[in-house]
C-alpha cells in the first residue's frame, strides 16, 4: 500500500483536524510529511471554507432532497464497488466522485478552480493499492471519508489512529442502541446530501458505504424516501479478502504508531458486530424500500441483478443507460481478482463466531479459495 501525500484529514476543518492532533500526539515519523502538508493545505483553503459558508450556507439549508436517495450497502470487500460503479453509468443519478469526496468545506467554490483536478490527478495513485480498481478525481466514490472531515466520526479514525481502534468502531459501527445516529452524524448527512443535491440539480443521489450498513435506521429517518441495496457475498471469501485489506490501510493512513493490531480478531469482530446490526435493524425498513443481492449473483449474472434493481425500485431504464452498462462491464472483464487463502484456524473462528451469516444465505466454503497450514 503506497502512503498518500496528502492525508484526508487535510480536508478537515479546523476544529477537527486540531482536535484530532492534540488528542493523538506523539506522531511516528512517517507521517510527518502528511501532517505538514495537512497544515499548509488547510492554510490556503480556509479562505474558501469562510466564504463558501457565507455564500452558500442559507441556499443548502433549504435544498429539499424530493427524489430518495439509494444506498448501496454490505460489508466491505462484499462488491459494493462494484455495484455502486455500475449504476452511476446511469445519468439519471449523481454520485459523490473522488474531488467531492475530498473538498466537503470548500465543495462548492473549488468546483470553479480548474487546478484543483489537476492537482488531484497528479496526486493520485493509479489505483485504490488495496485491489486494482483505478482512482480518478471524477470516480464515484463512497461517503464515508467525507462525513468524517464533517463530523469527526468515521471508520476511517480506525485506520487514522490505530491506538484507539476499538474506541473508533464503536463510534462509527453503531449497534441497535444508537442505530438513530450521533447528532453529529446526521447533521453531517444532511448537510453533505443537501450540497451533492444542489451541486447536481436535483438529479437522484446514489450513494455506497459499507459502514452505513449499520446506519439504516438513521438513514430511513433522515431521507424517509430512501431505498437500500444490500450485497452479500461468501462470508469466507469476505474474510479473506478483508484480513488482507487491513494492514494495507493502516499503513498507508496511519499518523501514530500502530500497536500489535490483531487482524484476525477486528476482521472477525468488523463482520459480526455490522451484520447483526444490518440484521436487527433491516426489520424496520419497508420491503418495498429494500433489495438484497449477492455479490456472486452480480459477478454470474449482472445483467439480471440490474433489472431487478430498476424493476424494484420503479426506475426507468433508457437504451443509452443499457448500453452504458454494457461498455462498463466489458470493460471489467480483464479485471484481476486478488488472490488469498486460509488458514484452518482461521476458518473455524469464522463457523464460530459468523455462522449466523453462513445459515442466513446459505453459504459453503467457496471453490477456489485455497487453504493453508
Amino acid at each position: 500500500m503506497i502512503r498518500l501525500k496528502f492525508h484526508p484529514l487535510s480536508s478537515a476543518s479546523w476544529t477537527i483536524f486540531w482536535r484530532k492532533y492534540f488528542k493523538h500526539r506523539p506522531f511516528h515519523h512517517e507521517s510527518r510529511g502528511q501532517r505538514v502538508l495537512a497544515i499548509i493545505v488547510l492554510l490556503l483553503r480556509s479562505p474558501f471554507y469562510l466564504a463558501e459558508r457565507l455564500i452558500y450556507d442559507r441556499r443548502i439549508s433549504l435544498q429539499a432532497i424530493d427524489q430518495g436517495p439509494i444506498f448501496v450497502i454490505g460489508h466491505w470487500r462484499s462488491g459494493t464497488t462494484h455495484l455502486h460503479n455500475i449504476l452511476s453509468q446511469d445519468d439519471q443519478f449523481s454520485y459523490l466522485s473522488f474531488s467531492n469526496m475530498i473538498m466537503p468545506h470548500d465543495l462548492l467554490l473549488g468546483r470553479l478552480l480548474p487546478v484543483i483536478p489537476w492537482i488531484m490527478k497528479r496526486a493520485l495513485p493509479k489505483t485504490r493499492g488495496i485491489d486494482r480498481l483505478p482512482l480518478s478525481p471524477s470516480l464515484p466514490q463512497e461517503e464515508e471519508l467525507t462525513l468524517g472531515m464533517l463530523s469527526g466520526e468515521s471508520y476511517y479514525n480506525c485506520y487514522f489512529h490505530p491506538g484507539s481502534w476499538d474506541e473508533y468502531f464503536s463510534e462509527a459501527i453503531p449497534d441497535a442502541s444508537r442505530s438513530h445516529g450521533s447528532p453529529g452524524m446526521r447533521e453531517s448527512y444532511l448537510k453533505l446530501l443537501r450540497k451533492l443535491s444542489y451541486l447536481n440539480h436535483g438529479k437522484r443521489l446514489i450513494f455506497k458505504n459499507p459502514a452505513s450498513t449499520s446506519r439504516i435506521t438513521m438513514l430511513k429517518e433522515l431521507f424517509p424516501n430512501a431505498k437500500f441495496i444490500h450485497i452479500r457475498r461468501n462470508p469466507y471469501a469476505v474474510y479473506a479478502s478483508s484480513r488482507a485489506r487491513l494492514p494495507r490501510m493502516v499503513s498507508a493512513f496511519s499518523l501514530n504508531d500502530a500497536p500489535e493490531l490483531d487482524y484476525d480478531a477486528i476482521t472477525l469482530r468488523s463482520y459480526r458486530e455490522l451484520m447483526t446490526s444490518y440484521f436487527d435493524q433491516r426489520k424496520g425498513i419497508p420491503e418495498a424500500d429494500l433489495l438484497e443481492t449477492s455479490y456472486e449473483e452480480l459477478i454470474s449474472d449482472p445483467e439480471k441483478v440490474i433489472r431487478q434493481i430498476y424493476s424494484k425500485f420503479g426506475l426507468e431504464r433508457s437504451a443509452t443507460t443499457i448500453e452504458n452498462h454494457s461498455r462498463y462491464l466489458e470493460a471489467q472483464t480483464s479485471y484481476q481478482k486478488n488472490t488469498h487463502l486460509l488458514t484452518h484456524s482461521q476458518i473455524q473462528e469464522i463457523e464460530s463466531q459468523w455462522g449466523f451469516a453462513l445459515k442466513e444465505w446459505d453459504y459453503g466454503y467457496p471453490e477456489g479459495l485455497e487453504i493453508v497450514d
